[in-house]
């Protein structure tokens, strides 16, 4: 009796996610990543010179309507290039299509199946660092 019970638990355990495939969404902690988005599209053609490709690739280019269609991937600063889920897509192209938004963000995502699926996205404030003041002695 023990078999059959511990075999039908077996049987459902594996039925379930191939049913339920975002199943393990809210199971995924929530990430805060800093980094550079880019389209897939030039991500692709530039995997050889990325680090030099980023610091002059625009916005109007991962606006441009076939780079919108491949989707979108996030740099982070050890070079690491994570693709976004295709359910992302959509909130990444209104996010960049407002005027006062850059390329480097900082990401609040879930990483499921290597993908991150989108929560929230602002840019990265960087801090002003006043320089220090010196006080002469007379």
């Amino acid at each position: 009796m023990r078999k059959i019970v511990l075999a039908i638990n077996l049987v459902i355990l594996s039925i379930i996610p191939a049913h339920y495939p975002y199943a393990s969404d809210n199971r995924s902690e929530i990430m805060t990543l800093n980094g550079i988005i880019i389209d897939q599209a030039c991500a692709e053609e530039h995997k050889s010179d990325i680090l030099s490709y980023i610091k002059n690739h625009t916005k109007e280019c991962a606006l441009k309507p076939g780079n919108q269609a491949r989707g979108y991937s996030l740099i982070t600063p050890d070079m690491e290039v994570t693709p976004f889920a295709p359910k992302s897509n959509p909130k990444i192209v209104a996010y960049l299509k407002q005027t006062k938004n850059k390329m480097r963000v900082t990401v609040k995502a879930r990483l499921i199946n290597g993908q991150l699926v989108f929560i929230t996205i602002t840019n990265i404030i960087t801090p002003k660092i006043k320089p220090k003041t010196q006080t002469v002695k007379k």
